[in-house]
């Protein structure tokens, strides 16, 4: 279970490329590790193993980058979509609203209906537009006071 700290704590590397870290490593010579610990293309004890697949420049690590541009690019297409869906929705309820608005005022001028704006009158004609109108229209029509 400690054998790979152990392990770990004695390959501080000596140079990574052009980077080097002043100053001697001493491993001490007292210290054996089993070769199921290391893997295969690990041979010194002290020198360090960067591996290919995240090594900058290599074709694994300029998959991940395109990996997550691809990523990225899919999650600004996904908010896109449902914003524009989102904004059709409420850019419909708006002109709905209007609509009916405006058409209550028409029919109140020219057929002199006499329907009040007040708030239980305005409401389902700005939910439901057009349709909201035609119900209160009939509810007049039928006699019921509003």
């Amino acid at each position: 279970m400690f054998l790979p700290l152990v392990f770990l704590a004695i390959s501080i590397p000596k140079s990574i490329g052009n980077i080097s870290i002043p100053g001697n490593v001493n491993i001490p010579s007292n210290i054996s590790i089993p070769s199921n610990i290391i893997p295969g293309n690990i041979s010194v004890p002290g020198t360090a193993y960067i591996p290919k697949s995240i090594a900058p420049g290599s074709i694994e690590y300029l998959g991940s980058e395109i990996f997550i541009i691809l990523a990225i690019l899919i999650v600004i297409t996904v908010i896109f979509k449902v914003g524009a869906s989102l904004f059709k929705l409420v850019a419909g309820i708006i002109a709905n609203s209007v609509f009916g608005l405006v058409g209550l005022y028409i029919l109140n001028i020219t057929l002199g209906l006499g329907i009040p704006f007040t708030l239980p009158i305005i409401v389902p004609i700005a939910v439901f537009g057009l349709p909201g109108l035609g119900t209160i229209v009939i509810l007049k029509f039928m006699g019921i006071p509003l």
